[in-house]
């Protein structure tokens, strides 16, 4: 099982200090979310990112603990298979809480998303290529410069030139060495901040899908 992180881009998966959680941990864990791999079908471990994802626990509670928040909506597994256990199907998504739809949106129009979003009135991040399936963005940020807060929508990341980042998100503030060649896939978060605290410039491409 891969670990992930959410955030805003993805250079915030090498960032945090990854979970080493195993899927029974992950499950039991008020602060992380097992979902479905994009890539393999296997089960990533991430962070809760949200009001309805931090406290709820997806091996015990129930709709009606998720749904005594009206801003969360509950959904139920589909196919998923305890580790340990012999089921019928598996390999599908286990219960999870998260915001309905409406307020998920509200949070991420509160500010720009990351081609908006610069650093002190100056673009970090350039457009490569736009067209009805996606986005291409490549990002540079020189020592000492950063990206002012912003959310990410769902994404792919490639780092093209690594170096040491600041990553300050809803979890508190970190640094972390991001590999030149590293690549990532994030479901997207509600915000983050970030800044160059190396010596080398950092640029990535981020990679949108519509």
């Amino acid at each position: 099982m891969r670990c992930v992180l959410p955030a805003l881009i993805a250079l915030s998966f090498v960032l945090a200090g990854c979970s080493t959680l195993s899927e029974t941990r992950c499950l039991e864990s008020p602060n992380h979310t097992l979902v479905v791999a994009d890539k393999d079908r296997g089960y990533e471990c991430a962070i809760a990112r949200n009001e309805c994802e931090k406290g709820f626990i997806q091996s015990e509670h129930s709709a009606e603990h998720c749904e005594s928040n009206p801003k969360c909506t509950y959904e139920p597994g589909r196919c998923y298979c305890p580790v340990g256990l012999q089921c019928i199907c598996g390999g599908g998504p286990p219960s999870r809480c998260r915001l309905k739809q409406r307020f998920e949106a509200a949070e991420l129009s509160a500010m720009p998303d990351p081609l908006k979003a610069g650093w002190e009135g100056a673009p970090v991040c350039e457009r490569l290529h736009e067209d009805s399936e996606q986005r291409i963005l490549r990002c540079t940020f020189p020592p000492t410069v950063g990206h002012e807060r912003h959310f990410h929508a769902a994404n792919f990341g490639y780092a093209l030139a690594g170096g040491r980042m600041r990553i300050t998100d809803e979890s508190g503030a970190r640094e972390v060495d991001l590999p030149t060649g590293s690549s990532f896939i994030s479901e997207g978060v509600p915000w983050h901040e970030v800044l160059n605290v190396g010596d080398t410039t950092v640029v990535y491409l981020i990679v949108e899908a519509k």
